[in-house]
């Protein structure tokens, strides 16, 4: 099995699989509240679909509690299901997950020419890039946002004994400016991330390219494509 493949989750609990292999890709600093559950809860209410509350909730309880035995039995605390297992603790889950899903909101359109061999995929605020087991997002965000992560990304500071780097670079393709930072670490567990943080026409940006495998990679091609990325303000 490969090493970034979470193992699979019980039988009564398959139908969550798809969105653990989602989350297994997400780097670990990712695992946390902006994630987009939307595609849980739309794995969730068909799971409870046709049950009267009281139902429903038992339902969602007896899956929770599984879930939390089996974590504790089999799998090591950094399984993504984890992740899954604090949604499902939710104070009024199943009341929320019976109402009907709210409609996504509505952000800028994202338009970025990728390079032919990327696959891309359009999600609320952004793009997600996958070409192998390389992996790109865009996201749109606001300029709180945006002076908030350029604060975080200037105090990371390294460790010299893991031979790490955290590199900073100003850069400007077309109508993009603003930072490029490029993490690389050698040792304990190798890893390469690379962060744009932009501002566009229409708004602000933050890209980010890593490998699931940690994998060294070239972001060139990538970046070289950075002129093409436009917001369109909503209608």
């Amino acid at each position: 099995m490969p090493a970034n493949s979470p193992t699979s989750l019980p039988s009564p609990l398959r139908y969550l699989q798809s969105f653990v292999r989602t989350l297994a890709k997400l780097p670990p600093d990712q695992l946390n509240e902006d994630i987009d559950c939307s595609r849980l809860e739309t794995a969730l209410r068909k799971r409870i679909r046709g049950l009267k509350l009281d139902a429903a909730a038992a339902e969602l309880e007896k899956d929770r509690a599984l879930l939390e035995t089996w974590l504790n039995t089999q799998e090591p605390p950094t399984h993504p299901a984890s992740w899954i297992l604090g949604f499902l603790s939710y104070p009024d889950l199943a009341t929320q997950l019976s109402r009907p899903a709210e409609p996504p909101p509505r952000g800028p359109q994202v338009t970025f020419d990728a390079p032919d061999d990327w696959k891309v995929k359009a999600e609320p605020f952004g793009l997600v890039f996958k070409r192998g087991k390389l992996i790109g997002t865009i996201m749109v965000i606001d300029e709180s946002t945006f002076e908030t992560i350029q604060l975080q990304q200037e105090s990371i500071a390294v460790s010299p004994h893991l031979q790490a780097s955290h590199e900073t670079i100003d850069i400007r393709y077309g109508g993009a400016s603003g930072k490029k930072y490029v993490f690389n670490q050698a040792t304990t567990v190798p890893w390469k991330r690379v962060d744009y943080l932009l501002n566009v026409p229409v708004g602000f940006v933050c890209v980010t390219l890593f490998d699931s495998f940690g994998a060294d990679f070239d972001e060139e091609p990538f970046e070289s494509r950075l002129h093409t990325l436009r917001l369109t303000a909503p209608a």
